[in-house]
């Protein structure tokens, strides 16, 4: 049974971690839901990378048809999965009225035409009108903080490792929260900071490199598969080595499964990785990213005035 935004907001109240995955291909969204990943981003916009070769997501960016059109693959792979679409750099935001009616009218194409469960969109304070505007329409929305791959000079800057950079992230998601988003996404950012960022929101929060503390996890199926190797990163992990590779096989043999080709192998990776976010094995500490020294501190001091300060 599909699971709900009320689902997820009760595997928070429960304290069950919720495993997430970013993907682009039906055959994959199959293997996906067969092993239950709760949410799956079909497609991330990183199929600008993953499938058609660009070096950023920024470089010629995917468009609203192109992604609409992996969205619909990716829902008829996993017809009993919750899948958030991911709006493409220059479909959403802007400063007038006209600009945000139009990522409106693009939100709702992943709707009605993919028919997703939500949307996903990047930005900060900036995007407060069109969350708004967007959940205004009766649409599920996520914001994405921190590293923001469609508009990122560099994916090597690490976001909340200071005390006055966490709250400035706080500061953003609170404003979205109020703007009425379900979610927030933090990518690459300390997990000191965003456990605080966290505690201090009433929505879920899910990491993609922002550590342990978080409601959930999401990684690139292309990292969990080790389909694209073009990048390193220190936050992902990979569940396609001859280790893991072998232990599938055996339970293949345990559990009389003939065909054990790529689409069974990816399958078992997915089950790995979500067992692992489940059983908190993952992430370990090789997958975080800490506060400069004696930031921590400091931020806890900053929360506890902000915390007096709102009393008074």
């Amino acid at each position: 049974m599909k699971k709900t935004v009320n689902d997820f907001f009760e595997m928070k109240r429960k304290n069950d971690p919720i495993a997430a995955v970013v993907l682009y291909e039906s055959w994959m969204a199959r293997q996906a839901e067969k092993a239950g990943i709760n949410w799956l981003l079909g497609p991330g916009d990183s199929v600008n990378t993953a499938i058609y070769g660009e070096k950023s997501t920024a470089i010629n960016p995917p468009t609203m048809d192109c992604m609409i059109k992996h969205a619909r693959a990716v829902r008829i792979g996993a017809p009993n999965t919750f899948i958030v679409g991911d709006m493409p750099e220059g479909t959403y935001g802007g400063k007038n009225i006209m600009d945000i009616m139009e990522g409106v009218f693009n939100a709702k194409r992943f709707i009605n035409e993919a028919h997703c469960d939500a949307i996903k969109l990047e930005g900060g304070i900036e995007m407060v009108d069109q969350v708004k505007a967007i959940v205004d329409s009766d649409t599920n929305a996520m914001a994405h903080i921190g590293l923001m791959p469609q508009t990122a000079v560099s994916t090597k800057r690490l976001y909340g490792e200071t005390a006055e950079e966490a709250m400035a992230l706080l500061t953003t998601a609170k404003a979205l929260e109020k703007a009425g988003v379900f979610a927030v996404l933090l990518e690459k950012v300390a997990e000191n900071a965003a456990m605080k960022i966290r505690d201090e929101l009433n929505i879920l929060v899910f990491s993609i490199g922002a550590g342990r503390q978080c409601d959930g996890q999401l990684l690139l199926s292309c990292d969990i598969l080790r389909s694209f190797d073009l990048f390193n990163i220190k936050f992902t992990k990979n569940y396609m080595t001859p280790e893991y590779i072998a232990l599938y096989l055996e339970r293949a043999v345990q559990q009389g499964v003939n065909d054990t080709g790529f689409a069974y192998l990816a399958g078992e990776a997915f089950k790995e990785y979500a067992n692992d976010v489940r059983q908190r094995r993952f992430p370990e500490v090789k997958h975080i990213y800490p506060m400069k020294p004696g930031e921590f501190s400091k931020l806890v001091l900053l929360l506890k005035k902000m915390e007096i300060e709102g009393k008074q």
